[in-house]
């Protein structure tokens, strides 16, 4: 027992929290307990937006600017990071070879020689500060990197507390704090009260500290229920926790490097979801009301579409009690919200991700047997979320598909649509409702719709069309932080299916072997989340991480083992740098654990073993072919698809489809397919005759990801939509805007207009002003209006706005300059970028 004691002590030796530090694992050094609700940490990143430093902390850094007492472990964007505690007169420089990490503990001894100890419980934490000599001194600072909506501070003899509500990610996060200090200090308001400097009489100090999201009186009474004796107390009760967690798995090997990967990779794991609910059993809720959770723990920090892939199916196993309240608290929700969670921060929908991915979470608890939660409670939960109707689900319903004219990300957002919908089928199975059983199999097929024969791979539509250009290694608005090398291989709920429409297994396999022999490197827009690359594969985004897995599916297990050995060597060290991308709240160590142990779940929800498949009851979408969407006399048009297919042009009857037709005025087409008595959806693709008495030059230099179809995207007379991302807009990117409409002749002119965009949140502003001018000769131009925009720089909604002169006069060429914002302003998270303009469409009438 003795040795067996010793053996669980020392695993905590082999848990580096430093490992993900730096590069783009975005992880914190700091002091946690499993799943608690303190990650007490130093902060080196003081900047909003910081995308390297959303986890407050960068291993490339130098200055420590504080502790603070919240922080996100490997997400890829920033927040947190609450009540800063700065030692001394301000920042400190430091040196890594002064710092020391263990769960649950920190320590660094600055260069103006504070030595700094900081330990973490459950819902506590505590802080010491050993000052060269004295007085001590510490700033208690509201105001840290996130902007401050509102704040107090209190204090007593041997106390401080308040609150903290800023908005980041999660906007209107509500933070109390309550700290009791060792000796009694004075207080020195700051700033407005925003914040405090205590001064101490002796040089060492030490704090204990709780937070609340309900009040100071709960963060207080948080304090007493866990009251720490000592800080080294504190060490070793969550050391205690941790190495208990630890000890759930034993490292498949037996060398110091590989366990260090092991058990710094299980310690990620439980960091998310974080502890949420007072030890009375308070919280604030989705609603910004005061809930309870009687006999349950609520928690926060819900990254579905990351997490559901590996670490949920992981906790299951290894923390099945408290997994039943990760469910309990997605349920309540729902309860507070109207649907699950998608990417859930601090009682804040942040819909930051794509799907309904708690689906999968609660189709695989169901799947493997855990009880302790309402399964009829949370499937109607599964059922009211699949229906709402945003972020592309109406169209995914209305089309059997996201269109990408709809909605940007539509492949994506198709293949995950169908595979949460799979998810619900099984639930709906499980309680016997077959009604929603069949109709869920049926919509989990939709994939189908995206899947383009004739290249193999997942492909957007767009205006009843393949959306073209095409290629595959292409990162554009069609796929979530991927291209579609990535995700053409995301339909785990129907790798049967996946396997036929590619032609068999042999074609299957040598698909799966081209991905993983393709060059590496993606062309169109820049992604940082597509790291870690092998080919195409990007094991340092979630998209790619059962791929390797489709091997052992399809009878391939030498290839499996291979290409899983591959990865785990070469794409994961016990290094600051040790992670290829995002840990995304534990999602990428749970791959490394779980394919360490061999028990990475493909599909989760699924219950059987081997391939999953879904007998196809759905007639495909059929597609439009044509030259172009624009034509200036007349244009063939082609319908491809399965099936007998009917079509029409306009408001004529329906006919049978019997080959190519051709249409010479601007007109709609609509199409469905029909097999064995089955119908598809209805695609619908409109082409424009457009003008031929006109021409256009642009003497700016557009962005290769916004280029609208090319100059004359500028006059085809479609205007772009709100939702800019579904293409239609050109976008000038740290340049003016010049354009020059030549109608080939004097013509007299009634009107002069052209449509911009603002989404400042995407660094796009409307410019400054925009200028009308016309010329006889296209060199002298007169100006006939400036006018300037109505939407202010800080207005954070996505609007269009047409601004439009009304003229009487005569002239052969029509120019267009619109100002630029310039360099993003100071108060945005991306200061000091270049902005963006985007324009659609320029009218001459």
């Amino acid at each position: 027992m003795t040795t067996l004691i010793l053996i669980l002590s020392l695993l905590t030796r082999f848990a580096d929290p430093f490992v993900g530090t730096d590069a783009h694992g975005h992880t914190f050094p700091g002091a946690c307990a499993p799943f608690g609700m303190i990650q007490l940490s130093p902060d080196t990143r003081p900047r909003a937006g910081d995308w390297d430093g959303c986890s407050g902390y960068h291993y490339s850094d130098s200055l420590i600017y504080g502790f603070s007492h919240t922080h996100l472990s490997g997400t890829g964007c920033d927040d947190w990071c609450d009540v800063l505690v700065t030692p001394g007169a301000g920042p400190a420089r430091f040196s890594h070879s002064r710092e020391k990490a263990e769960p649950g503990w920190y320590e660094v001894r600055l260069d103006n020689g504070i030595s700094v100890r900081l330990a973490a419980g459950r819902r506590v934490a505590m802080h010491e500060y050993t000052f060269p000599k004295g007085p001590a001194t510490l700033t208690v600072d509201l105001r840290h990197r996130d902007p401050l909506d509102d704040c107090a501070i209190h204090f007593g003899p041997d106390w401080i507390s308040g609150k903290r509500v800023s908005s980041s990610w999660a906007r209107g996060q509500q933070v109390y704090f309550y700290i009791e200090l060792s000796e009694p200090a004075t207080c020195e308001l700051l700033d407005g009260g925003r914040a405090a400097r205590l001064t101490f009489s002796s040089r060492k100090v030490t704090l204990r500290a709780a937070v609340s999201s309900v009040s100071e009186d709960g963060a207080k009474a948080n304090l007493r229920s866990e009251y720490p004796s000592s800080l080294t107390a504190l060490r070793k009760s969550t050391r205690a926790a941790w190495n208990a967690y630890l000890s759930k798995l034993e490292c498949p090997w037996k060398d110091t490097e590989h366990k260090r990967r092991f058990y710094t990779a299980l310690y990620h794991t439980a960091i998310h979801p974080s502890l949420y609910s007072d030890s009375d059993g308070r919280y604030r809720g989705m609603d910004g009301q005061i809930h309870t959770a009687d006999g349950w723990e609520r928690y926060t920090v819900f990254s579905t579409w990351d997490t559901f892939r590996g670490e949920h199916p992981m906790l299951f196993e290894l923390e099945p009690e408290r997994s039943v309240d990760f469910i309990r608290s997605m349920i309540s929700i729902w309860e507070e919200n109207g649907k699950l969670p998608v990417w859930e921060l601090s009682g804040w929908e942040t819909d930051c991700m794509i799907g309904y991915n708690s689906a999968p979470v609660i189709a695989d608890a169901v799947a493997r047997g855990l009880k302790g939660f309402d399964v009829q409670k949370a499937f109607e939960a599964m059922l009211a979320s699949s229906m709402r109707p945003e972020h592309g689900m109406a169209s995914f319903r209305a089309n059997g598909m996201v269109l990408a004219d709809d909605e940007h990300e539509s492949v994506s957002k198709t293949l995950e649509f169908a595979y949460d919908d799979w998810c619900v089928a099984q639930v709906a199975k499980y309680l016997g409702r077959m009604e929603e059983y069949e109709r869920y199999m049926r919509s989990a097929q939709y994939w189908r719709n995206v899947f383009d024969p004739s290249t193999g791979f997942m492909r957007a539509r767009l205006n009843g069309r393949w959306y073209e250009p095409f290629d595959p290694r292409e990162v554009n608005n069609n796929y979530t932080e991927a291209n579609s090398w990535q995700y053409s291989f995301f339909v785990p709920q129907d790798v049967a299916g996946l396997m036929k429409a590619l032609g068999g297994l042999d074609a299957f396999e040598a698909r799966l072997d081209g991905l993983f022999a393709a060059p590496e490197g993606t062309t169109g827009r820049t992604q940082a989340d597509i790291t870690g690359c092998i080919g195409q594969y990007a094991h340092g985004n979630e998209p790619s991480h059962h791929i390797p897995y489709l091997y052992g599916v399809i009878g391939r297990p030498a290839k499996c083992t291979a290409m899983v050995e591959r990865i785990m060597e070469e794409l994961y060290s016990s290094a600051p740098d040790g992670l290829c991308g995002n840990d995304d709240c534990g999602q990428m160590s749970a791959w490394y654990v779980l394919s360490a142990i061999g028990k990475y779940p493909f599909c989760p929800g699924w219950n059987g073993s081997g391939m999953t498949y879904i007998p196809k009851t759905i007639v495909l979408n059929p597609w439009f072919e044509t030259a172009s969407e624009m034509f200036s006399d007349s244009l063939q048009v082609s319908i491809a698809g399965e099936g007998d297919i009917w079509y029409r042009v306009d408001d004529a009857p329906f006919a049978r489809y019997e080959g190519p037709f051709t249409v010479f005025n601007t007109c709609s087409m609509e199409a469905y397919g029909e097999l064995d008595g089955e119908r598809s959806f209805t695609t619908r693709c409109s082409v424009n005759k457009i003008f031929t008495d006109r021409d256009v030059t642009v003497l700016s230099r557009c962005s290769s990801q916004y280029t609208a179809g090319g100059p004359e995207g500028l006059i085809d007379g479609r205007l772009g939509g709100v939702n800019w991302r579904t293409g239609g807009w050109q976008g000038y990117q740290d340049t003016d805007f010049a354009a020059i409409v030549d109608l080939r002749a004097v013509r007299p002119l009634t009107r002069l207009a052209a449509g911009f965009c603002q989404d400042a949140r995407s660094w796009i502003w409307m410019p400054r002003s925009v200028t009308f001018s016309v010329s006889d000769d296209g060199e002298n131009y007169r100006t006939v209006a400036t006018l300037r925009t109505p939407v202010g720089e800080r207005d954070m909604n996505v609007q269009r706005w047409d601004c439009s002169v009304p003229v009487s006069l005569e002239a052969r060429y029509v120019r267009v300059d619109a100002v630029n914002l310039g360099a993003i302003p100071q108060w945005h998270p991306g200061a000091g970028s270049p902005a963006f303009i985007f324009i659609d469409e320029i009218t001459v009438e």
